[in-house]
């Protein structure tokens, strides 16, 4: 009898056995004849996991047909249990065995939500999938110049999805002077045209230190290249250098297709330092390896201006377990650097390493998420800072930036600050750049998770330590693959059982083998003697690898520990289990038996059920069986039945019940833990509840599973820990640097204050209305009708005044995240503008009389006054009101632009941070102001013509220069030099507000023009005589 009769016949004899009709067994789906051959993908993916991609290096147990990366037999099938459908790939990274074979590839596609997911293929040509190419990667360039000197240059590479730019990639160039390689720029969702007002938030996975100057790997391009541009996934690398050469940067930068609102990029980033770099001067910034750039640009007069938004929140996953949260300042006053978080608070990130700027629980969203922390051999550890600047703010344009960042572990508390990077320096890692434009922190943290739980399918994204070819190997995430074959005895079950309830439907007894690591299941396969295989869509047995024994067969397992399982019947019997650890290709034998139950029910001193309590069953270490207890307290557990375990239940960490069972037939047990609430108040050095979110943890040294246990808030610095086990805790409160440690006994101690040890010192300045700084003015603190030591202030909000003679000249409103420094313009009006008319006009007058003038050199000499009395007075001026009076003035002397608001509870102004371009503008003006007068004054002395002539020019080119120089900025601020309209206006301790305004030149520049007219006539009255003869010639 040959091999077709016997399987027909064994068919047979088992339809007969089941009293079933006999039918034919075709392949697993009618629709995939084509594709012979299948494998499954382990994946155990959820419903929340829908649109992730999955970049995955697969090794063919048959020969693959695959001529390149378009005409290939590859399919991907997804089982979401009513119905198999094909879904979109893409193949890449092809290792050929002939002209049209491979036996590997890497794969690409999306999840679809749970179900299984399946490998089609075959060893014979078909047609080539109709896929859309739904993303693209393009070389391109982008230019914009809106201001003079103030500049975009960028070349990089386009990234598109379905006709929208998603992100740019910075090669080289740069962003109003900020250098740009190995930036990827986020653009607003729905947008076709990448130009700077589609930007939303920026990363930069360039290295950067300050070497006496803020030196980083964007400022020079070495090379760069389109690896893989695919129809679900394009793949560039970039790489970078500083421009001494020091130090330079490989990025690979992956981007999978998201149909989802939710974006992702993947980057494998090396840095190294060619040679030694020593950090000088500015300390914090003392080798950073990625940060999120936020940028706020607010321009009433060129839309392009209007982009970027700073959100209120940092949230950082941290090494002590807990959600670190820290405000961002919406609207940044300092000039310099201000760092929210710097080396010397020494914040690290923990096990699940990420960090975000969000709107909180809801609301836009940005975060670096990270593979894992260890980036470098030479400090372990990501250490995370953060910082904030003003860069201009005049009416009408604002722009404000600053950023969270990972970099170097160079501090730790008590330690010394290491500032140099030697030479050979590596941090490597893979990051990806997540943004949400809705899902707030939550979002992030979900992402970070999903992240985590893919890394082992997500092989295809390459390291950049293996160039920019990709891993080119299954287990690229790390550790060998083997196989595992498990050999169940004494576990009867139906023949061919998987077979026939895939091809009738119905559910009929097996035996099935599950694969566990960590408590939690990888892999599942089904046991028999003879196993089928697919081919010409029809399933056949695969006699070669046929045996006498059941078993079931594990492919591509990781090394390391596992518990295999075995199941038996419809109901899955739990009836076999086995410790192993895989380090090679390996074989285990499982002897089976029956299944044992045990019954857990754990209540509180009240009888109540206790929720959430992990029960399982151990056996050397290694968990067998694990469940949680619901509402009522019960959990049920099951395992083989003839074999010694020990019954263990565990609630927040604790391990508060423990029996050995000999043996596991049918047990319950009930257990009664004393369970308490603890309640904790906090205050700070001022007696009043912290001014910043702080989350207060417990944890114990009894605890067996080391966990942190959160309180819940339920007024002002009060926090209960609901249902705490009796034990000694210690309660830590971290904010930044300041770290506070409590032991609790408790239950005795029920009621526990702590007080929350961190200050700050706050420094005021007070200028007057022309921003220049003035003494003898009393300055109060307040918080909560409290008054505070500016010398030693906690966090939080606090209201300042600021008193002349007891009048309130200044007021508003600080908030306080360490120690600061404040410029606070006041209405107290300087003098000296009034006592030098005086003198002007004094010495003018006394030059007069002792020289005994005529009219003509009073004239000329009224026009000197003039001159030098414009430099004393503003030259331009704008004035709005919408809640707030605002006023901006243009002094000559001193050089600056001044506006003041005065409003409800606001008394404040502020000093504008201009381009270079004013203070020239404004120096040349001064200059040629005090040229004109000179001459004047030297003409009434000494008689010359030519000295008149020069007197005019000088006169005139102030007016013109401050015309032409003034023009050119308010081009970008308020649109014009004289006119009216709506302005954004924004001042310190003042949420922005749109105000309608009108400006103009102011009394300065009158003056100086009625001089130079003054001059003008001089020159006409000193040449009169002369003009008939020049006529009359002409």
């Amino acid at each position: 009898m040959n091999g077709k009769s016997m399987e027909k016949a064994a068919l047979l004899l088992t339809f007969f056995a089941l009293l079933m009709p006999a039918f034919s067994m075709q392949g697993y789906a009618d629709s995939f004849s084509e594709f012979p051959f299948r494998q499954e993908i382990n994946i155990h993916a959820s419903d929340d996991m829908a649109y992730q991609p999955v970049d995955v290096t697969v090794h063919f147990s048959r020969s693959c047909w695959a001529e390149d990366e378009t005409h290939n037999s590859v399919r991907i099938v997804y089982d979401d249990g009513s119905e198999k459908k094909e879904i979109e790939c893409q193949v890449y990274n092809l290792h050929h065995t002939g002209s049209s074979y491979i036996d590997s590839c890497n794969i690409v596609f999306l999840l679809h939500g749970s179900g299984k997911y399946y490998i089609y293929y075959s060893d014979r040509k078909v047609d080539e999938p109709d896929y859309p190419d739904h993303v693209s990667v393009s070389d391109d360039f982008y230019y914009y110049e809106p201001i003079p000197g103030y500049r975009i240059s960028l070349d990089y590479y386009r990234i598109e999805q379905d006709g929208c730019t998603i992100y740019g990639i910075g090669q080289q160039g740069n962003f109003f002077g900020i250098d740009m390689s190995q930036k990827v720029i986020k653009q607003l969702d729905g947008k076709r045209d990448f130009r700077i007002f589609n930007w939303g938030q920026l990363a930069s996975f360039a290295m950067f230190w300050y070497g006496g100057r803020d030196e980083g790997t964007d400022e020079k391009l070495i090379s760069k290249e389109i690896i893989a541009d695919g129809n679900l996934m394009v793949r560039v690398g970039i790489k970078s250098m500083s421009s001494d050469g020091k130090m330079e940067t490989d990025g690979i930068y992956t981007y999978y297709y998201c149909p989802s609102k939710e974006k992702r990029i993947v980057a494998s980033i090396k840095h190294e330092a060619i040679e030694e770099c020593r950090v000088e001067g500015m300390e914090e910034d003392d080798g950073l390896y990625t940060y999120l750039l936020t940028v706020k640009s607010r321009s009433s007069s060129i839309p392009d201006l209007n982009m970027g938004y700073i959100p209120p929140y940092l949230h950082i996953n941290a090494e002590d377990g807990t959600v670190h949260e820290y405000n961002l300042d919406q609207n940044p006053e300092n000039t310099d650097y201000n760092w929210l978080i710097s080396a010397k608070d020494d914040i690290d990130l923990g096990s699940n390493p990420w960090f975000s700027i969000d709107d909180g629980e809801k609301g836009k969203a940005y975060a670096i998420i990270f593979k894992n922390n260890t980036v470098s051999r030479y400090e372990e550890g990501i250490q995370v800072a953060a910082t904030e600047k003003q860069e201009i703010n005049i009416p009408g344009l604002e722009v404000d930036g600053g950023g969270i960042s990972g970099g170097r572990n160079s501090y730790e508390a008590g330690g010394i600050h290491n500032l140099v990077m030697p030479k050979g320096f590596t941090a490597k890692f893979t990051a990806e750049f997540f943004s949400s434009p809705d899902g707030g922190m939550p979002a992030v943290k979900k992402e970070a998770e999903i992240f985590q739980s893919l890394i082992p399918f997500r092989d295809g994204i390459p390291s950049v330590k293996n160039g920019w070819g990709g891993s080119g190997e299954y287990g690229g995430a790390g550790g060998g693959r083997y196989s595992l074959t498990v050999f169940p005895h004494f576990a009867p079950s139906l023949p061919f059982a998987p077979a026939l309830s895939a091809v009738t439907g119905k559910m009929l007894p097996d035996v099935r083998v599950e694969l566990w690591r960590n408590d939690s299941m990888v892999s599942s396969a089904a046991c028999g003697r003879i196993p089928f295989t697919e081919e010409d869509g029809k399933i056949r047995f695969d006699w070669r690898n046929a045996s006498l024994m059941k078993k079931a067969l594990f492919r591509n397992v990781r090394e390391g520990r596992y518990i295999v399982k075995v199941f038996r019947g419809m109901r899955e019997k739990y009836v076999g289990a086995k410790s192993v650890y895989v380090d090679g290709d390996i074989s285990v034998h499982i002897p089976c038996g029956f299944e044992g139950k045990a019954y857990v029910k754990i209540s509180d001193q009240n009888g109540n059920g206790i929720d959430n309590v992990e029960v399982c069953l151990e056996k050397d270490g290694d968990i067998y069986s694990s469940n949680s207890t619901g509402e009522s307290g019960d959990a049920a557990l099951y395992a083989p039945m003839a074999s010694k375990y020990v019954l263990k239940a565990y609630y927040k960490g604790f391990e508060i019940y423990s029996e050995t069972l000999s043996f596991l037939s049918f047990v319950r047990r009930d257990a009664e833990i004393e369970l308490n609430d603890m309640v904790v108040h906090v205050t700070d050095s001022m007696g009043l509840p912290p001014g910043v979110k702080i989350s207060p943890v417990l944890t114990s040294r009894e605890m067996k599973r080391e966990m942190n246990i959160y309180g819940e808030e339920i007024s002002p610095g009060t926090y209960i820990f609901r249902e705490l086990p009796s034990a000694p805790y210690t309660l830590q409160i971290r904010y930044k640097s300041f770290d506070v440690k409590k032991d609790v006994d408790f239950p005795e101690e029920k009621n526990v204050e702590v007080m929350f040890p961190a200050v700050y010192s706050l420094g005021i300045r007070a200028l007057n209305s022309r921003g220049m700084e003035v003494k003898g003015i009393d300055i109060e603190v307040k918080r909560d009708g409290k008054d505070a030591d500016i010398t030693s202030i906690p966090p939080g909000r606090y209201e300042v005044l600021l008193m002349d003679n007891g009048k309130i000249v200044g007021e508003r409103e600080v908030f306080i995240t360490g120690d600061t420094e404040l410029d606070m313009v006041t209405l107290k009006k300087p003098s000296f503008p009034g006592i030098a008319s005086a003198a002007i006009i004094s010495i003018a007058l006394l030059f007069i009389f002792v020289r005994k003038m005529t009219p003509y050199e009073i004239f000329i000499i009224s026009g000197v006054v003039l001159l030098m009395l414009s430099t004393l007075y503003p030259w331009w001026h704008m004035e709005g009101n919408g809640g707030v009076d605002v006023s901006t003035n243009v002094y000559l002397i001193p050089a600056k632009m001044v506006t003041m608001g005065t409003g409800n509870g606001f008394i404040n102004g502020e000093v504008a941070s201009l381009p270079s371009l004013f203070s020239t503008m404004i120096l040349s003006v001064i200059a040629m102001l005090s040229l004109a007068s000179i001459s004047l004054l030297a003409f009434v002395v000494f008689r010359k013509k030519f000295v008149l002539l020069a007197a005019i020019a000088f006169s005139a080119l102030p007016v013109i220069t401050f015309s032409y120089g003034m023009s050119r900025i308010t081009d970008a601020t308020t649109g014009s030099f004289w006119g009216e309209g709506e302005l954004g206006i924004s001042l310190p301790g003042m949420s922005e507000m749109v105000i309608h305004c009108n400006w103009h030149p102011s009394v300065g520049y009158y003056i100086a023009i009625l001089g130079a007219i003054i001059s003008l006539a001089s020159f006409i009255f000193a040449f009169r005589h002369s003009f008939p003869k020049v006529l009359k010639r002409l």
